[in-house]
């Protein structure tokens, strides 16, 4: 999993650390110091390793809006990254085994006045990849992490009206290469060759482009380079609008919830059609990304559809049952509710019932079906207390079942909620702060002592933040 973050240039983010762990990292800090602006630069990696890195940045509204500014210099023209992580990930691109790989990615990119574009100025990967257990049992207990087995460097400059591009190889280490599944001829990767590293360099020199992350084209000759762009694969930021919820949606909308929670009508529809294929623990519906993290694992979507509608009882103890219903004269699917009265069940549209209950049945859904979800901003909002803690509580659970693919072990909340905080551990807290126009980020240090003083006073962490206690840890 990505490990750590380093930006200088983006937004808020000058110079800005962010260190992640597995599970739940929540965002704390006051308005306007920067929680939103670290979540949408996680969203905005996604984005840059999926096209050319100006229709990226224009997704993002544009040079003038992500780019840093400072009171000298003004607009700045470049944003700088580094990304440093690893772990267990599963096979792709036809390999069988899973791989062990560490990766240290940094990166420029650039805007020029002169040709009105934006490029990769600077790129420097270091990636290390194994299958072998033992060989990853020597580097962590050795601590050697500096041993690599590619090492690509990319720089580019603006020269007239146009990008010269050049690539460099430092290092490359042709045993490790699946000589089944790599991009060029395999015989120029036999292990005895004296010049393997030469044609590898040579072969990397013309893939090289500086539209694109250096990954991209170390893919092209070195597969399994590719894996780990899975640690920035996800971009949903959820913020649910109950309202949204509560409208339903058209029977041909595609299944899987949207960052404001459009879909919990067809995701439902969709989960009680679905089937499992024939022979196969994996569903017969393409449409819905399976989240294998944060549903314990589990495919079939009778179960999870069950374990939607227990979640939903349990926030709510007069719900009998949750279905969605299609209306053959409008062709629109809303999700309806039986309920429990005096005169028996009454069924009633989910437009009618509270704003609560309808965010927490697309937060619950979206957890279990959407394995593209980044990070949920503030979903006390609209929640009772109670119903907070239980949030917490069930991506906790999802995430410490997950299996043994390391991409996806982690999430983001943004909180205010002194109850969500109460529930939280101080080693689940991000603490984030503005100084001097730059947002800063830290760890409790002391977790232990935090967790003494909330044993001893019997007050949680959310009065601890409130009354400025964590400053001290």
């Amino acid at each position: 999993m990505l490990r750590s973050i380093h930006v200088d240039g983006f937004k808020s983010l000058i110079n800005c650390s962010v260190v992640l762990r597995p599970g739940v990292n929540i965002l704390i800090g006051a308005q306007g110091a920067g929680k939103s602006n670290i979540l949408m630069f996680m969203a905005f990696l996604s984005a840059m390793f999926t096209r050319p890195a100006v229709e990226a940045v224009y997704e993002f509204g544009g040079v003038g809006r992500i780019f840093s500014r400072t009171a000298m210099h003004g607009l700045g023209r470049k944003i700088s990254v580094r990304l440093a992580g690893g772990g267990i990930y599963r096979a792709r691109f036809g390999a069988k085994n899973s791989l062990y790989a560490e990766y240290d990615y940094e990166f420029t990119i650039a805007y020029s006045e002169d040709i009105e574009t934006v490029f990769f100025e600077n790129q420097n990967l270091k990636f290390f990849q194994t299958s072998n257990e033992e060989e990853v049992v020597h580097r962590e207990s050795s601590g050697n992490f500096d041993v690599w087995d590619v090492h690509v460097e990319q720089s580019a400059h603006v020269d007239g009206f146009r990008i010269v591009n050049q690539c460099k190889t430092l290092k490359f280490n042709s045993k490790k290469v699946d000589q089944k599944f790599a991009g060029i001829n395999p015989r120029y990767f036999l292990a005895d060759s004296d010049d393997s590293e030469k044609v590898f360099a040579d072969r990397f020199n013309k893939f090289g482009n500086c539209s694109f992350p250096i990954v991209e084209d170390l893919g092209n000759v070195f597969p399994s380079a590719r894996y780990f762009i899975t640690d920035f694969s996800r971009s949903k930021i959820l913020n649910i609008d109950p309202k949204v919820v509560k409208n339903g949606e058209d029977c041909a909308t595609s299944p899987g919830i949207e960052e404001d929670g459009e879909g919990v009508a067809a995701t439902l529809h969709a989960l009680g059609r679905a089937k499992l294929s024939p022979n196969s623990e994996k569903q017969s519906m393409p449409r819905i990304e399976w989240n294998e993290n944060y549903s314990t694992g589990i495919r079939d979507p009778k179960i999870v559809l069950e374990m939607i509608q227990n979640s939903v009882k349990f926030a709510c103890e007069e719900i009998e049952s949750i279905q969605p219903v299609k209306d053959q004269y409008t062709n629109k699917i809303q999700v309806h509710a039986d309920l429990k009265s005096n005169n028996g069940i009454v069924n009633l549209p989910i437009s009618l019932l509270s704003d609560g209950t309808a965010k927490w049945l697309a937060l619950i859904t979206s957890v279990l079906t959407n394995r593209s979800i980044l990070a949920i901003e503030y979903p006390e909002n609209f929640i009772q207390t109670c119903m907070q803690s239980e949030l917490l509580n069930i991506i906790r659970d999802c995430i410490s079942n997950a299996d043994e693919d390391s991409s996806n072990n982690f999430m983001f909340l943004t909180t205010h909620s002194e109850t969500m905080l109460n529930s939280a551990d101080p080693s689940e807290i991000i603490i984030v702060s503005m100084e001097n126009g730059s947002t800063r980020t830290r760890r409790i240090k002391r977790i232990e002592d935090v967790r003494n003083v909330i044993q001893g006073d019997g007050f949680g962490l959310g009065h601890m933040y409130r009354c400025g206690k964590l400053e001290d840890f």
